[in-house]
């Protein structure tokens, strides 16, 4: 998949492109059905699949104090799930005051004056431009006036509930992971490069590989998860449990920030430096300060048995 992040290098393909346009924060089931529309579309066309999508978030450049949490650790978490929908270019469209101020017209005489336009893919809802003044109505009569196609994706639903990140938000925030996880597709993820720590759970004899969650992302309630992950370089899903939280139980004056501290089963080896993906399975228990160390470790123990039997039913 290739990647342009400028105008400037868009123009310098003259393939027609099949557009998927929008955001796409945590790329869930209605996300990859506008995509898969694209591809689809414009294999029957002849056409290249690009999706084109924004950064920074609009709301993080327009209103920055109620913007959301994402739903992604980062931009490039988010291109390889791209990627593996077998997309061929992704567009990420620096998201400036100039583009907030473009009209919808404006913005499609932009896309357009780049690159030729085979057809467009968005959810029916989708609404671009200044003041959110395009919609499809406006889309598809540029269509039949520039002579590109336009397909609307309808909404995608699960058992009578419609997808959306909006909804999603709400189920992470309040640790609802496995229905999140029916929506997204997948599990929920965080990814981080492994850090340095104080190395006392590897004395209680459960040694982590801990990460700093991104400030950008989501996150959910503090507590212990069974998780599946990923190391970098490697495509197996190690299992194990997380906890997520500031460890009341060893910081005694200054709880300090969040950290995730996952502890995989069977498995040694140097992470430190490497990235980690990290896929939270099931929510176990809240994080609790615990009177001793050897209470710790009593419970860490019983989580890591509740956790074994949790993913042994994981494909």
């Amino acid at each position: 998949m290739k990647v342009i992040r400028s105008i400037g290098e868009l123009s310098k393909i003259n393939t027609p492109i099949y557009w998927a346009i929008g955001f796409f924060d945590g790329l869930h089931l209605g996300h990859q059905a506008v995509i898969a529309t694209a591809i689809q579309r414009a294999r029957s066309c002849g056409a290249l699949s690009g999706i084109l999508t924004f950064n920074p978030h609009p709301q993080a450049l327009l209103h920055p104090e109620s913007a959301p949490r994402l739903l992604f650790s980062n931009l490039q978490e988010k291109l390889e799930y791209f990627e593996d929908l077998g997309v061929n270019l992704t567009f990420t469209m620096p998201f400036t005051q100039d583009l907030a101020a473009a009209s919808a017209s404006e913005f499609l005489d932009l896309l357009e004056q780049a690159s030729p336009v085979a057809g467009i893919a968005v959810g029916e809802d989708w609404k671009f431009g200044q003041g959110r003044s395009g919609d499809i109505d406006f889309l598809a009569a540029r269509a039949n006036r520039d002579g590109f196609e336009l397909t609307p994706v309808p909404p995608f639903s699960i058992d009578g509930e419609r997808v959306s990140s909006t909804i999603i938000r709400h189920m992470i925030k309040h640790g609802e992971l496995e229905r999140a996880a029916s929506m997204l597709g997948r599990p929920y993820r965080l990814t981080g490069v492994v850090i340095h720590g104080r190395k006392l759970a590897h004395r209680l004899g459960f040694p982590t590989g801990n990460i700093r969650p991104s400030r950008h992302q989501l996150l959910p309630p503090l507590g212990v998860y069974a998780t599946l992950t990923q190391i970098a370089h490697n495509n197996a899903r190690l299992p194990g449990i997380c906890n997520l939280g500031i460890r009341p139980t060893v910081e005694h004056e200054d709880p300090g920030e969040i950290l995730l501290e996952n502890y995989l089963f069977d498995w040694s080896g140097d992470l430190y430096n490497q990235e980690m993906s990290i896929d939270l399975i099931q929510f176990l228990r809240s994080e609790q300060k615990f009177d001793s160390l050897d209470d710790l470790a009593r419970q860490m123990a019983a989580d890591c048995q509740q956790a074994r039997q949790i993913l042994s039913h994981e494909g």
